[in-house]
C-alpha cells in the first residue's frame, strides 16, 4: 500500500499498487508517494475487507475497516464512492503491527498510518487527535 498527498486539499490518499499509476495520482496534484504496509488481494482466514471512501464537502478520502461501527452510517454522513481497496488482519498476531486513523479538525482530514511510523506525541503534535484501531498488518 502506498500513501499519496495532495497538498492543496490537504489530504492523503492510500491506495494499493495496481490502483493507480503513479503519474495518474500526480496528473491529479498528488505527490510525496510513499510505502505505508503489505496488504492482501484476497479474503482469507482472520481478514476482513478495508474500503475507502470519499466526503466531497471536505474533500477527503477515508480508508476503514469493515470492523469500523460508523461504516453503514458514512452514506448519510455524506460518504460516497465506497471502494473496496484490501484485506488485512482483523486481530493482532505475532509480527503484527496496528494500524490507526488519525483525524485532523484543522485539516479536515484523516490519516490511515501503522503505530511503528510516527509517534503519538508527534501526531497530537501535528494536530491530529481521534485515534482509531482500523486493523493489523505484517511489520515490515
Amino acid at each position: 500500500m502506498y500513501r499519496f498527498f495532495h497538498p492543496l486539499e490537504k489530504d492523503w490518499v492510500t491506495l494499493p499498487k495496481t490502483h493507480n499509476t503513479y503519474d495518474k495520482m500526480i496528473s491529479y496534484g498528488y505527490e510525496k508517494k510513499e510505502f505505508q504496509f503489505y496488504a492482501f488481494a484476497t479474503p482469507g482466514d482472520e481478514r476482513i475487507e478495508v474500503f475507502r471512501l470519499y466526503q466531497p464537502q471536505d474533500q477527503d478520502w477515508v480508508t476503514v475497516s469493515e470492523d469500523y461501527e460508523g461504516i453503514d452510517k458514512m452514506a448519510s454522513w455524506g460518504y460516497k464512492y465506497k471502494e473496496s481497496l484490501f484485506y488485512a488482519y482483523r486481530g493482532p498476531g505475532p509480527g503484527r503491527v496496528a494500524v490507526y486513523n488519525w483525524w485532523h479538525p484543522g485539516d479536515r482530514d484523516w490519516l490511515l498510518v501503522p503505530e511503528t511510523r510516527y509517534t503519538d506525541a508527534q501526531l497530537t503534535g501535528w494536530g491530529y487527535a481521534h485515534k482509531r484501531l482500523e486493523f493489523y498488518v505484517d511489520r515490515q
